[in-house]
This record gives C-alpha cells, structure tokens and sequence, in this order.
C-alpha cells in the first residue's frame, strides 16, 4: 500500500490572516457613504480598503513564497522518482519481453489455427485470381491482408482485362477502317471504270453515228455525181458519149485468162476501144 506523505507547516501560515480576514469582514462589512458630502464615511472606507488591498499584496507574495517551496520539493520528488524507476524499469521491462514473447507466441497459435480452418476457402478466393501463392504464404496473412492481396490482384486483373479489350476493340477498329477504306477503294475504282466503259461507250456510238453520217453523206454525194455525171452523159453528143462509156470500159481491170485463144481475145478488145 502507498504511503500519503504530508506536509502542512507551510499552509499554517495562512491561518493567522484567514482569522485575521474573517476579524476584518466583520468590522469594516458595516461601513458605507451616505454621499458626497459624507468625508467621515469616505475616509472611513478609503483606509479600510488600503487595510485590505495590502494583506491582500502580502497573502500573494505568502503564495508565491509557498508555492516555490512545494514546486522545489516535488521537484526533489520527481527526481527521487526517477531515480528508483531507473531501476525497476529494466527488470520490468526484462519480465514484460518474456511474458510478451510467450503471449505472442500463444497469439500466433490460435491465429494459425483459425486461419488453418479458413485455408480451404482462402485457397479457393486464391485460385479464382489464378494466384500462385503456398499454404504457408496465406497461413501468415492476417483476413485484412490477405483481402487485400484478393483486392489487389482483382484491381490488376481487371486492369489488365481493360487493356486487353480496349486492345481488341482498336484492332477491330482498324480493321473495320480498313475493310470500309478497301470497299471505298472499290466502289471507287468501280466507279471510274464504269464512268470509263460509260464514255467509251459513248464514244463509240458517236463515232458509229459519225461514221454512219459520213458514209451517208459519201453515199448521197455518190449519187449526186452519178445522177449530175449520167445528166451530163446525156446532154452530151454520141461521140463523147462514146469516148466515156470507153474510159469506163478501160478502167475496169481486165481478166487473166489462161488459155492463149482468150488471152488474145481480150487483147483485141483492148486495142478497139484504145
């Protein structure tokens, strides 16, 4: 049991002025101005309260005085305190490692015996992330660490599953920019060469229309010279006539004949209309 040490001799010095005080509230408590004109009452209580505002200035430097005196001595307490728990300290100390050692020790037991019957279905969280991890690595996780490893792996798997699918929808993306680039290409070369065939289409019809028209118009200018020819062959004398059905006759090209009978045949008709 602790021992209550006191010491009063220092209080007991304010026990005279607390009679003394209690003396003075009963003589000057009374005393009162009855106005302005009333200097007896006003002296009267001017002095009482410089009586009174001196102990009161004594009282304090008694306070200060004793107050120091205690501050000192529970100082000296203080260090005595010290002094002694710098010996009880290493053995406490020493004592608390062997019962904390063996606590722990105890602690770790029944942590790894509770977690033992969670290890099935650690194991299954575990191999749901496809974590590569040993018994022994989740018997020494505490639930909120290994909860957090479970948080931690999912985060990166998660992330890692949005990589890979934003990869994806890219590739597809450019895929389907190339497949609509290529059918583009396509429609548009489709495009230019049916323009192409188009024109050339179009041109060979216009050149089928020239070509119809010129023959026509040669056709048409034929006649003309025939019918303008054969007017004038008619209007002209026999002898002219003659000499014209002649020069048509000389430019028709003249057979081969093959025997020498016909040969000489076509010899003399050549001679007659020379």
């Amino acid at each position: 049991m602790t021992e209550i040490l006191t010491d009063t001799t220092e209080l007991q010095r304010f026990d005279p002025i607390q009679a003394w005080a209690a003396a003075r509230k009963e003589e000057f408590m009374p005393l009162t101005i009855t106005g302005i004109n009333d200097t007896t009452g006003y002296d009267a209580v001017h002095k009482a309260r410089i009586v009174m505002k001196n102990k009161r200035v004594e009282v304090e430097k008694m306070r200060k005085d004793i107050k120091r005196y205690y501050l000192d001595k529970g100082n000296e307490v203080d260090a005595k305190a010290r002094e002694i728990n710098s010996l009880l300290d290493p053995v406490e100390s020493y004592l608390k490692e062997q019962e904390d050692a063996i606590d722990a020790e105890k602690e770790r037991i029944k942590i790894l015996k509770d977690r033992q019957e969670s290890l099935p279905a650690r194991k299954e969280k575990a191999a749901l992330l496809m974590l590569q991890i040993t018994d022994a690595g989740i018997l020494e996780m505490s639930d909120i660490d290994f909860e957090k490893m479970l948080l931690d792996e999912n985060t990166k798997l998660l992330a890692a599953q949005a990589i890979k699918q934003a990869e994806k929808e890219e590739q597809l993306r450019k895929e389907r920019e190339a497949i609509d680039a290529e059918k583009l290409a396509a429609e548009t070369r489709a495009k230019h060469e049916a323009e192409i065939e188009t024109a050339k289409k179009k041109a060979a019809e216009q050149a089928i229309a020239d070509e119809k028209l010129r023959q026509e118009r040669l056709a048409a200018q034929a006649r003309s010279d025939v019918e303008r020819q054969k007017a004038e062959l008619e209007a002209a004398p026999d002898k002219e006539k003659l000499s014209v059905y002649f020069s048509a006759l000389r430019a028709v090209p003249a057979p081969t004949m093959k025997t020498k009978k016909y040969q000489d045949r076509v010899s003399e008709i050549l001679k007659s209309i020379s």
